[in-house]
């Protein structure tokens, strides 16, 4: 039955991309559900200096090219499409030709977008579109049984609802390592604002984005005397950036070949804990920051800093780093909505994954259209998607494909090819 209404939470990359398959297909005259945003912040928010994941001035580590309608051509929606022709109407290169930057853009190397000039493209593309946004923070989310309708409370005492929701981006982690730390916001808020890690011996826990883009920016504008970056891998792996592997991201149909084991291997090496090869060579050349492999158990300040207690991969070995200053790096929470919905909600999408509202159990449950399989109504949440549908569908990788997916799950998409690119037993 198709979706009339859809509340996408959170105005980021993905949100924006859904809200412009779902105009592009009432451009040229096909169904499509009334697409509502709901934002605490503003347009891409986390892109921007003030979201506390970024200073802004960090270069995008995929192509803009992989903009909003990426990769013009799926099994929905192919190349030769009218629908097809109308993203484009919204995408990267559209955005500098109509504000004027393309030339010079193309003159300057086309070099990557810093993340605000990535968020101001997005915020472009939000007025073209006419987006449906709700700038306010949703403070809970519950589901009436009878109707099987979402309805979103929100801070300025507001209401949303939808026949189906969708949850984006990452919350802070739930689980701090210590007082002692500094979280990745307290980083990107107070390190513009002084010169505290001048010198300093830095321990930064992580080996992901969030850590890679701390450590460059540490290394440009701090120089600390010392880096250390604490992850359980073996080293700092480079970004996978090749052909056949940036082809999974795009073009996940393979992806059902690789066991889960593959699966899990594959998107560790290529996305979850490396650094892209522009900031290995870019720190490399300063020659101050080393790896230790080993899980941080706890952090506790000193009268001469802080120190960190580090086992091995093991578990079996232990040994005490001092610092000046631990940041910890983790990464954010993809099931970070979990307080903002009912008991009975959770309770409900518990027994539709298997009995615990995790995230292990919802990346188990996610289906071809990004969506929480066996729940009466639809939920999606493409951040929890790469193990069973494709690792482009958690980042900027493929969103022209993510808006599609969602598409067949509201009814709005033929998903002509569903049955044969059904990725995902378990």
């Amino acid at each position: 039955m198709p979706v009339d209404r859809l509340v996408v939470i959170g105005a980021g990359p993905k949100g924006v991309a859904v809200a412009a398959k779902a105009y592009a297909l009432r451009q040229v005259g096909m169904h499509a559900p009334d697409v509502t945003i709901v934002e605490a912040g503003a347009v891409a928010n986390n892109w921007r200096r003030d979201g506390g994941w970024t200073d802004g001035c960090q270069s995008l580590g995929t192509s803009p090219f992989k903009d909003l309608g990426f990769p013009y051509g799926t099994d929905e929606y192919p190349a030769d499409h009218p629908v097809t022709a109308e993203m484009f109407k919204v995408s990267w290169g559209s955005y500098l030709a109509k504000t004027g930057q393309y030339s010079k853009w193309t003159d300057r190397g086309s070099p990557a977008p810093i993340h605000e000039e990535w968020a101001d493209y997005l915020q472009w593309a939000v007025a073209q579109i006419h987006a449906d946004i709700v700038y306010s923070a949703a403070t809970s989310i519950d589901r009436r049984r009878d109707r099987g309708e979402f309805e979103v409370l929100l801070a300025n005492s507001g209401v949303v609802r939808g026949d189906a929701i969708m949850f984006t981006g990452f919350g802070r982690s739930r689980a701090p390592l210590s007082p002692a730390c500094l979280l990745v916001h307290d980083f990107w808020a107070t390190k513009s604002k002084d010169e505290r890690f001048f010198g300093k011996r830095v321990i930064i826990v992580g080996s992901g984005e969030t850590a890679a883009s701390i450590t460059k920016c540490l290394v440009e504008k701090s120089r600390p005397a010392d880096i250390v970056v604490i992850s359980p891998t073996e080293t700092i792996y480079s970004r996978g950036e090749s052909y056949l592997e940036n082809q999974l991201y795009s073009e996940p149909i393979r992806w059902a070949e690789f066991s889960v084991d593959q699966r899990r291997e594959f998107i560790r090496r290529t996305d979850r804990a490396v650094f892209s090869q522009d900031v290995q060579n870019m720190i490399s050349s300063h020659g101050i920051h080393r790896h230790v492999q080993g899980r941080v158990q706890s952090v506790e300040s000193t009268r001469s800093g802080v120190v960190a207690e580090v086992h091995d991969a093991t578990n079996a070995g232990v040994s005490y780093l001092e610092a000046d200053y631990v940041i910890d790096a983790r990464g954010g929470d993809p099931l970070w909505f979990g307080p903002l919905l009912s008991d009975s909600l959770v309770a409900d999408l518990a027994a539709s994954v298997g009995g615990a509202f995790s995230e292990s159990a919802v990346e188990a449950s996610i289906g071809y259209d990004l969506a929480i399989t066996g729940f009466s109504s639809k939920v999606f949440v493409p951040n929890l998607s790469a193990l069973r549908q494709g690792p482009g569908f958690p980042n900027l990788s493929s969103l022209g494909r993510l808006a599609d997916r969602v598409m067949v799950g509201v009814g709005a998409a033929p998903g002509r090819r569903a049955a044969l690119v059904r990725v995902g037993a378990l």
